[in-house]
């Protein structure tokens, strides 16, 4: 039976390796912290999870749906919370559809409860991978006991955005690793539960609070709290935008955020200051681009060490199980030979992961600066009529990348041309009023739509 050796037993670290024994492979998993399935689950800093299309399907392959359904909250839209106290609703999709938000430490703990049933795996805790040398394949690791070196024969790394790994062959010429880091970070708040148990707001929804160069969300709990992340430049003209920067040791300006920008979060975050940590550094977001993902047969990247990307989009997680997918795909088609499966995987896979950084860093505009501007608004009311009338002709970006497995590639291909498209249409004149009023436009509006989709495709 081969060895195979997994460096990271998080949430891709534990999809791969339960996959990886399934095929027959004699499987190791290394990861710096304790055991999730003895110590509770992982904590950490971690804006919460959207669990959709991609990543329920790498789920449903271990049979594991019923175990992280009941640990989920279906979100079947966007509350948007305006600044002036409204709030409206956007679905995600028109068949019910929803993103289901999910705990990283109670799902790692069921993946890693589900490794830990394999018979050819065996799980080590509390090692810290602080090295790899590519010319021997030794892995180095800091433990409880001390330092340890292990020869490997062949290694994947799923040791997250931060990863060890390439971290250790990017020093060595070996990969050619950049990061991006985001103009923004983050900090993770809480709106905790009402008195009786129950959900302050809406249960079913990712509540957004746009702000232009601000941001807060929220996702639900199952305690009947939400976890809230608020996100703001790290620097910047105080005068202008509240940043991390101005706000640091000072819990008067933090209040003075939140009565200017989010009054209407003060009554259902009462400990906001608290919760804010004047005193505590925000964390970074960025996007991390590797090339290429292997070295010959013996190392491949996998997840966020290969790809990480900003939350935006809630496709991390999501990506990286789709990872797996492909990547057991391609043993089930290349049996054995590593060669041929760990370049197929560096060369395809990367184009789409490429695109979704893009998509990420997109979508983070949309959320601060579109979900509120009644432009965008009439522009998705536009698309959704479009869509409904002619199914299969016009589907949204958002809906092909959260609902469906097309390549990101192939979906940021067709929402790059949809936006030409409505970039024509939104520059009519009195669109607004035409498109509510006169039937009439809406039909010309339809074929013009239909019309420039066609000459596309036919190009």
């Amino acid at each position: 039976m081969e060895k195979i050796t997994v460096i990271g037993a998080g949430l891709v670290g534990s999809i791969l390796s339960a996959y990886l024994a399934r095929q027959g492979y004699e499987v190791s998993v290394f990861d710096k912290r304790p055991d999730p399935t003895l110590h509770g689950a992982l904590g950490g800093r971690s804006i919460n999870l959207a669990l959709s299309y991609r990543g329920w399907k790498a789920i449903d392959e271990l049979g594991l749906r019923k175990s992280i359904e009941d640990i989920s909250i279906p979100m079947k839209g966007r509350s948007i919370h305006q600044l002036n106290g409204q709030i409206d609703f956007q679905p995600y999709g028109t068949e019910n559809e929803a993103l289901y938000s999910v705990s990283r430490g109670m799902l790692n703990k069921i993946l890693v409860e589900e490794v830990k049933k394999g018979e050819n795996i065996k799980c080590y805790f509390n090692h810290e991978c602080t090295g790899l040398d590519y010319r021997t394949n030794e892995i180095s690791f800091n433990t409880l006991e001390g330092n340890l070196t292990i020869a490997a024969n062949r290694i994947f790394a799923a040791d997250g955005a931060n990863s060890a790994v390439r971290e250790s062959l990017s020093k060595d010429g070996i990969f050619n690793a950049v990061y991006e880091p985001l103009s923004h970070g983050y900090k993770e708040l809480l709106i905790p539960a009402g008195n009786n148990g129950k959900h302050k707001i809406e249960k079913n929804a990712l509540h957004i609070w746009p702000r232009g160069g601000n941001m807060l969300i929220a996702l639900p709990n199952f305690d009947g709290s939400f976890t809230s992340t608020i996100f703001l430049p790290h620097e910047g003209d105080y005068e202008e935008e509240y940043n991390f920067s101005s706000l640091e040791n000072n819990g008067i300006g933090i209040i003075g955020m939140f009565q200017d920008l989010f009054s209407d979060a003060i009554g259902i975050m009462p400990d906001f200051v608290k919760s804010y940590g004047p005193n505590e550094k925000e964390s970074t977001l960025g996007t991390h681009y590797c090339n290429p993902w292997n070295f010959e047969d013996k190392v491949l990247l996998i997840g966020d060490s290969a790809h990480g990307v900003v939350p935006f989009y809630g496709q991390g997680m999501n990506a990286g199980f789709q990872d797996c997918i492909y990547l057991n795909n391609l043993i089930n088609n290349h049996k054995g030979d590593w060669k041929t499966i760990f370049s197929t995987f560096s060369e395809k896979r990367k184009p789409d992961l490429d695109a979704l950084a893009n998509l990420s860093l997109y979508n983070f505009i949309e959320m601060r600066d579109k979900v509120s501007d009644n432009k965008f608004l009439l522009q998705k009311d536009i698309e959704r009529y479009v869509s409904s009338e002619h199914p299969g002709k016009w589907t949204d970006l958002h809906y092909l990348v959260t609902f469906t497995d097309v390549p990101y590639s192939k979906a940021k291909e067709i929402g790059d041309l949809q936006s030409r498209i409505m970039e024509s249409v939104m520059s009519e004149p009195d669109v607004d009023v035409k498109w509510k009023n006169w039937a009439g436009f809406r039909s010309n509006i339809t074929k013009k739509i239909l019309n420039s989709l066609e000459d596309s495709n036919q190009k």
